[in-house]
């Protein structure tokens, strides 16, 4: 390294041009196969702590109903492109799907963590989550703490109150816990069988679950309308 390059002899610079594909609108392939498992957001609460409020989880489920897959593109872009903090983004997410709680008062008095994981989404749907018990009268909490690794452990134990997570990844992390890396999957395209094996695999681990979203967090081949 650190030496000079021989130049190209007789070159210049007109090589091929790749010319861009036709249609200047991208469409995104349906997974009519199935082939990508149903990470749908799904809020992952600690076992004890839901059922020493039973109000806690139907406040949650509020958001799960509100949350489809295009709101959730939109409220990345509300952070991520548009620049709102996670905080600004839910706020006003809570105020136009009408999100705040009937009643100000059934969570007076009671304190929870919400966990996030370190990226956008994670902290936006946290924030989302905090500022509906808030509007109930909890006192509410946002915490980012890092990957699964490291906050799965925290909720497990209760030192976090609950999380936004994805039912599929989710399943299969406490699938490979407790059953070793190479089990046999558990989640699939669907997201009903999905949660249900959640579910199972949760209660071992004491956890417990709220009502799954329609928001899916894939990855998804998009083509030109042309192509």
């Amino acid at each position: 390294g650190g030496g000079t390059a021989d130049p190209t002899s007789g070159s210049d610079a007109s090589g091929a041009v790749c010319e861009p594909v036709a249609g200047d609108q991208l469409v995104v392939l349906e997974d009519d196969k199935g082939l990508q498992n149903a990470d749908n957001v799904i809020p992952a609460v600690n076992a004890a702590a839901a059922e020493a409020d039973p109000g806690l989880v139907p406040l949650l489920d509020t958001v799960s109903e509100a949350l489809d897959t295009d709101t959730l593109i939109a409220l990345n872009k509300a952070v991520d492109i548009d620049r709102q903090t996670s905080s600004e983004a839910a706020a006003q997410f809570v105020e136009d799907e009408g999100l705040a709680a009937d009643d100000d008062s059934a969570g007076a008095g009671k304190s929870v963590v919400v966990g996030a994981a370190n990226f956008s989404e994670s902290a936006t749907l946290g924030e989302i989550y905090a500022a509906v018990l808030r509007s109930a009268g909890y006192t509410a909490e946002v915490q980012t703490i890092g990957n699964r690794e490291t906050y799965l452990p925290a909720l497990e134990s209760g030192q976090i109150t609950l999380t936004p997570e994805y039912a599929a990844t989710l399943a299969e992390f406490l699938n490979a816990s407790a059953n070793g890396p190479d089990a046999e999957p558990v989640a699939s395209a669907d997201p009903d069988a999905t949660v249900e094996a959640l579910t199972a695999l949760g209660a071992d681990a004491g956890l417990t679950f709220g009502a799954v979203s329609a928001a899916q967090d894939q990855n998804a081949f998009a083509v030109t309308s042309a192509f």
